[in-house]
């Protein structure tokens, strides 16, 4: 019997001339507090899914309807792994992961052939000590390119006004391309914002004073690019931000994969009350001498978009950059979305059973709002061209915001957005085609869900040309939905 569940079809608007079909996977027995997956993509002619059960790690292979073929054992993986991606590639892909072993974690790179076996031995690129307590000096990430011919791992602290960091690069062949330790002068008040490792393994690395800013806003920042000019040596150069007296949500960084020699960066400024002001965007010359500022064009917003931008309940104000999509002509696509998170702390007096103690109950929790999508299209020269809202809203508790946000496909036309309608009564799931002219449209998913199963849509993944897989979880259950559209 065939395991699609649900298979249907939702004409949508006559611009956008898209049809969308959902194929869902067998649920199976999950752990959501003690099990991984990671959603690979297609190697040849199987979707590659990985996922742990018991401590033991399996790779499943699916066929276009999402049938499962093949359940392939990872003997090779430890008992307890993290950090776990899983990464396609024509013919192979690669997985990373790290493993405790006593006192120290290790970093690893393995290679899988299109059958989900292993090629060769993994390869260990990095090591990190503990102290007593399980904490490392260093901060820890795995990076990879966008096409996944490279990837690594990245380790960083900032300590005395120093950034030092460690990184280790290796090819799809898990050949060791650079792997060197550095130290950089930079702020103590400034954090890790982003690190995009390039294709042709030049590291971008964004630092901000976001994380200290009483504000939730950016109001200084640097980038470090680091280009490798052997296994051991590196150059480096630091590009300061000139913000002037602007204040920007975040800064996002995107590589423009026809022009290697210059990334793009954007972010959204704020006026008053914290509501959106402006587009903040701009170019990094990668062949300036280091230390030259960089600085971006701000445009204005009219009011209207600042009044589309705003959920009807009117309390997020502060739009994110999610993504940038580097357009043919040199333009920008800027996909941003409302968010806040607010630490709330509830104090009531002595319950009965407290005699003696004198002190009041506190109960702390974080409530997680993720509103509208906001979606801007730039010219080559950084003027916008024209703009859409998708609107939604989505509260939740003390869940650090699973089910909310979207997944994005991107079709090279349009932009389809798939997230949850999260409601005091019911549950709902929306997919939105919009495309650059300002055109959108928005229909309900018949999801078919039973029981308390939801999407989860941020943890989805593109994996074709028109085409993104999304997990969905509830009930100590785990599957699988394509999307196609």
């Amino acid at each position: 019997m065939k395991n699609i569940i649900a298979t249907l079809l939702i004409l949508l608007s006559v611009a956008t001339g898209y049809s969308q079909s959902l194929s869902f996977s067998k649920a199976q027995k999950f752990n959501a507090k003690k099990e991984l997956f990671s959603i690979g993509g297609w190697v040849q002619d199987q979707l590659m899914v990985y996922y742990t059960e018991k401590n033991k790690s399996y790779l499943d292979l699916y066929d276009a309807n999402m049938e499962r073929k093949a359940i392939v054992s990872l003997n090779f993986m430890p008992n307890t792994p993290s950090q776990v991606q899983l990464l396609p590639q024509t013919h192979q892909s690669l997985l990373i992961y790290s493993a405790q072993l006593n006192s120290k974690e290790f970093f690893y790179v393995s290679r899988l052939d299109k059958d989900g076996k292993i090629l060769g031995r993994p390869k260990s690129i990095d090591t990190a000590s503990q102290n007593f307590f399980g904490n490392t000096k260093f901060n820890y990430q795995f990076i990879h390119s966008e096409t996944n011919n490279k990837v690594g791992v990245f380790s960083y602290r900032i300590k005395d006004s120093k950034l030092s960091f460690q990184l280790t690069l290796v090819d799809d062949s898990l050949n060791v391309i650079h792997s060197s330790t550095q130290t950089v002068p930079t702020k103590s008040f400034y954090d890790i914002a982003q690190v995009l490792l390039k294709e042709d393994g030049r590291v971008a690395i964004l630092t901000t004073d976001l994380s200290t800013n009483k504000n939730d806003e950016v109001a200084e920042a640097m980038v470090y690019v680091v280009t490798p000019e052997d296994k051991r040596k590196a150059d480096i150069k630091a590009f300061p931000f000139d913000f002037g007296d602007i204040f920007v949500a975040n800064i996002f960084l995107k590589e423009d994969l026809r022009n290697t020699d210059q990334l793009h960066f954007a972010g959204l400024t704020k006026g008053k009350m914290g509501s959106l002001d402006g587009i903040y965007s701009g170019k990094i010359d990668l062949n300036a001498l280091s230390n030259e500022p960089v600085s971006g064009k701000n445009v204005q917003v009219s009011s209207n978009i600042n009044e589309a931008g705003l959920n009807q309940r009117g309390i997020i104000r502060n739009f994110v950059i999610q993504d940038i999509i580097v357009k043919n002509d040199g333009g920008l696509v800027l996909v941003s979305e409302a968010f806040a998170k607010i630490v709330k702390t509830n104090y009531s007096g002595p319950g009965y059973y407290n005699w003696g103690y004198g002190s009041m109950g506190t109960t702390r929790y974080v409530e997680y709002y993720y509103g509208n999508i906001l979606i801007l299209n730039l010219d080559a020269e950084q003027r916008l061209v024209s703009f859409s809202t998708i609107p939604k809203w989505q509260k939740s508790v003390d869940d650090y915001g699973i089910y909310a946000s979207y997944s994005l496909l991107n079709t090279g036309g349009n932009l389809a957005f798939v997230y949850n309608e999260l409601q005091h009564r019911g549950y709902k799931v929306n997919s939105t085609i919009a495309n650059l002219d300002g055109q959108q449209e928005t229909a309900e998913i018949n999801t078919q869900m039973k029981g308390d199963n939801k999407w989860i849509p941020k943890m989805g993944k593109q994996t074709g040309a028109k085409e993104m897989v999304i997990p969905v979880l509830g009930s100590n259950k785990l599957q699988f939905v394509k999307v196609n559209f």
